[in-house]
């Protein structure tokens, strides 16, 4: 065998080694198989000499010689695998923001008392004022009569608590005197009574008696004047003229007499049986009423006091209360005409996280329209400076810090890109489960058309990285035992694929960062190995 063919061989033994899809299933090899340069490889001369002889030729006992078929390793595909290499990793970030007013000044009706508020006027919204400029006026006449009224409450309270004071005083002053003159007046009743009954009750009955006795005498003397008159007067010798005058006068005073007498009887028997009675009886009530007037007194004056204290104090009250409510009212009444706190443009409603919204209240700016207290219904934007709000969901905080900076395309102009910048980030979510982030904007001559309200595209760029280190992150593994923990299934040919830990870093929806654990030109597995998946 020549050298030639020898080496020919041993390339094709090898050639089907290492590609043996190259062979058919009979294990022979094609011609489509062959190199493009040798299409036929050539034989050599013993099989040449035989292969030409005709069969009749042979020996008849020999054998045909048996065909070798050449020895091959089973077929095996190469697994699915990347190729580390290094190469830009950049990660971009577009949040949808709002333009929002620095300085904005709510107008919210706050009134003390009053509830009505029915528009007469009212700016226009988009409105442009100046500070000062009336933006929305009420009617008063409703406002006004009660403040007239209530005015008069308040001078009719300050009279009653005057009155209640001047009574107060005058009490302080009359009910420790009345309450004297009471224990005075029962001290004097009861000596009254007891002077009654030792002296002046037996005294009345004695005068009553000596006033009959009298009467008696008196009668009895007239009579015997008389009788001696007319003894005299019989025995003497006067005239009858001077007897007769005499003796009329002795019989009329004998019949006054009579007459006294019978009227003493008779006032005697009333004084004994019903005047005396009855004065004895009325001085015992009146000692008894004296007493318990008294007692009555000494409780109720104290009590009639405290009374006085507690109306002048109730008046007092009722007085400052009174004062108290004009002044909150006449505080009301300013609200009836509201002026523009700054220079601004008029805004319906009130700004919320960069969005304007419409109250119930902002619906009522129109004539005859009403205006709910408690509840902003207007407001004042000073259209610049202007920042961005946005809502952050929180896959994207590690990607926001302080001072990124990115371009924001306004929606109604997209070729304007204006420089922004994080200016801060709320650290707890709201109820939608997002975080407000306020950026800083800067904006030139060409965005005098950008005002308050409009929204805008942001883009970011929070990690660029020329030369970094990937693959695929569904190449990454996590350890079913330590979830903390990520490998890779390094490939090597020839050998069984083996587990390597890997430090990730940053990774977006096609490529994952590698920190540590692989190098460039490392070929990793991009899926499990079979028999690592039926464990």
């Amino acid at each position: 065998m020549s050298s030639r063919v020898f080496s020919t061989s041993i390339a094709l033994l090898l050639f089907s080694l290492i590609f043996p899809p190259a062979f058919a299933a009979t294990g022979e090899e094609t011609v489509e198989d062959k190199p493009a340069t040798e299409s036929v490889t050539e034989k050599p001369a013993e099989e040449k000499s035989s292969a030409s002889k005709p069969a009749a030729e042979k020996p008849a006992d020999e054998k045909p010689a048996e065909k070798k078929e050449p020895t091959r390793k089973p077929e095996t595909s190469k697994p699915e695998t990347h190729k580390v290499a290094r190469g830009p990793l950049v990660i971009q970030l577009s949040l949808e923001g709002v333009f929002e007013a620095r300085r904005m000044h709510e107008l919210v009706l706050r009134p003390e008392t009053w509830s009505a508020f029915k528009v007469v006027e009212a700016a226009e919204h988009g409105d442009r004022v100046d500070k000062g400029q009336v933006v929305i006026r009420f009617e008063t006449d409703d406002i006004d009569r009660a403040l007239a009224d209530l005015r008069r409450d308040v001078e009719l309270n300050k009279l009653t608590f005057k009155v209640a004071e001047l009574e107060l005083k005058t009490l302080e002053r009359l009910v420790p005197m009345n309450l004297a003159a009471v224990d005075r007046e029962r001290r004097h009743t009861k000596e009254d009574l007891q002077f009654y009954l030792k002296t002046e009750g037996p005294l009345n009955r004695r005068t009553a008696d000596v006033s009959i006795d009298l009467a008696r005498q008196t009668l009895e003397y007239y009579r015997e004047e008389l009788a001696q008159l007319e003894k005299m007067y019989e025995a003497d010798e006067l005239t009858e003229e001077t007897e007769e005058i005499v003796l009329r006068r002795a019989r009329n005073a004998v019949a006054r007499a009579e007459f006294m007498l019978e009227r003493a009887e008779i006032f005697h028997e009333r004084s004994i049986d019903v005047e005396l009675p009855r004065r004895e009886e009325s001085v015992k009530e009146s000692a008894e009423r004296a007493v318990l007037e008294s007692e009555l007194n000494q409780a109720i004056l104290p009590l009639r006091l405290e009374q006085v204290r507690v109306e002048f104090e109730k008046a007092k009250v009722a007085c400052q209360r009174a004062e108290e409510r004009l002044a909150k009212l006449e505080s009301d009444r300013e609200l009836m005409t509201l002026k523009a706190p700054a220079e601004g443009v008029v805004y319906y409603g009130r700004c919320v996280d960069g969005a304007w919204r419409r109250g119930s209240s902002a619906e009522g700016l129109r004539r005859s329209g009403s205006i709910s207290a408690n509840d902003v219904f207007m407001t004042i934007v000073e259209p610049r400076p202007l920042v961005v709000r946005a809502s952050v969901v929180e896959k994207h905080l590690a990607d926001l810090k302080r001072g990124l900076r990115g371009t924001a395309t306004p929606g109604g102009f997209p070729e304007m890109k204006l420089p922004v910048r994080l200016d801060r980030i709320a650290r707890i979510p709201d109820a939608g489960t997002k975080f407000d982030a306020v950026f800083q904007v800067t904006l030139d001559l060409d965005a005098e058309s950008i005002m308050p309200g409009m929204t805008c595209k942001m883009d970011f760029t929070p990690y660029r990285q020329r030369r970094a280190l990937t693959v695929p992150p569904k190449s990454v593994f996590t350890d079913e035992w330590d979830p903390q923990k990520r490998y890779v299934w390094l490939y090597r040919e020839g050998a069984k694929p083996q587990r390597q830990p890997v430090v990730l870093g940053r990774q977006t929806d096609d490529k994952a960062e590698v920190i540590e654990g692989l190098e460039a030109g490392d070929e990793i597995l991009t899926k499990a190995p079979e028999d690592d998946v039926k464990k």
